[in-house]
């Protein structure tokens, strides 16, 4: 069963070749490859936001990476009865850490939407 489209219906209008350069221009300072989802934002809002997201991607990677570690040296752990309390700790500074990363991931997809 196809999913129904949202936007159904079309707007179309034409430009000359150095309007097109000057959209392919934008849309790259942007970062959008979209051409439909770049006008509709124009059109609509006035402006984009473009935002530098590596970071983000980067600390949840480093993150990721620390907590599978984590995990390891738990498991260990719990099989030799060793620094229970220790590891205990640790997981919950994870877990705060997750949420404060949540909070970063989600303002910035808020920010995004502006």
């Amino acid at each position: 069963m196809k999913k129904k489209r949202i936007r159904h219906i079309p707007f179309h209008f034409m430009v000359s070749e150095k309007e097109l350069e000057k959209i392919k221009e934008r849309m790259a300072e942007a970062g959008i490859i979209n051409r439909s989802e770049f006008v509709r934002r124009m059109a609509i809002k006035g402006y984009t936001i473009n935002i530098d997201t590596s970071f983000v991607r980067e600390l949840t990677f480093l993150l990721r990476k620390s907590v599978n570690n984590l995990k390891q040296i738990a498991a260990h752990t719990n099989a030799h009865g060793m620094y229970v309390d220790e590891i205990a700790a640790l997981q919950k500074g994870y877990d705060e850490l997750w949420g404060m990363v949540s909070d970063i991931i989600k303002y910035t997809a808020e920010i995004m939407m502006l």
